[in-house]
């Protein structure tokens, strides 16, 4: 019979759900943006989208009731920067998952769950690093970066030396992003089922955790 889960397990199950999902909503948010942006100026939006006289999108409010939005419309609206689509994604992301991370005191502070707190705090503070005193301690004492991430893209490192740096999209880029989450999401896996003797074998092989491969 398997052993019933233990509140430190089902935490660590939400942690990985949560981040598979957001980083799975960022490639949604990518479809999005690239749909917008392979329309063209003379596409007639108004035939893409079936309807009578106009189409319309509905948005429900919290008492049932409805505000309608004219499609084509803020389709034209969000051609002008359909890069906004993805950052906008991503800032929420990086908010929820590290709102997510904090109620778990951030587990044991590896350094890929250590950058999402930071970007966390940056997107924050109007897309810029900024550190606090207590932020400041906090880096020198626990590493912020991806140097040891399941997915190991383009080396990231955010240090006291990035204060006021931009942070989306350009210390990350999209991919770099849902590579983070990704990483975040395999983290909390191996820390649920103890096997984070995979650090070690990366590190001796060059290579990506193996159960990737």
């Amino acid at each position: 019979m398997d052993e019933e889960a233990t509140p430190i397990d089902a935490e660590l199950t939400r942690l990985l759900q949560l981040a598979e999902a957001l980083s799975s909503g960022g490639a949604g948010a990518h479809a999005v943006a690239t749909l917008l942006k392979s329309f063209g100026p003379g596409i007639d939006l108004d035939a893409i989208i079936p309807g009578y006289t106009a189409s319309f999108g509905r948005m429900e409010r919290r008492d049932g009731s409805a505000r309608y939005t004219l499609l084509p419309h803020y389709l034209r609206e969000a051609q002008a920067d359909p890069d906004a689509v993805e950052r906008s994604w991503w800032a929420g992301a990086l908010l929820t998952l590290g709102d997510a991370l904090a109620e778990a005191n951030y587990l044991d502070r590896a350094p890929e769950l250590e950058l999402i707190y930071h970007l966390r705090n940056a997107v924050a503070h109007g897309n810029k690093v900024s550190l606090t005193g207590g932020g400041r301690t906090r880096l020198q004492r626990w590493p912020a970066n991806n140097f040891e991430a399941y997915q190991r893209s383009d080396p990231v490192e955010l240090t006291i030396a990035d204060e006021g740096a931009p942070v989306l999209f350009d210390m990350l880029r999209p991919a770099d992003l849902a590579d983070l989450f990704d990483s975040v999401a395999q983290y909390v896996a191996c820390l649920r089922t103890d096997t984070l003797g995979y650090r070690w074998w990366m590190r001796e092989n060059d290579w990506p955790w193996p159960g990737a491969v």
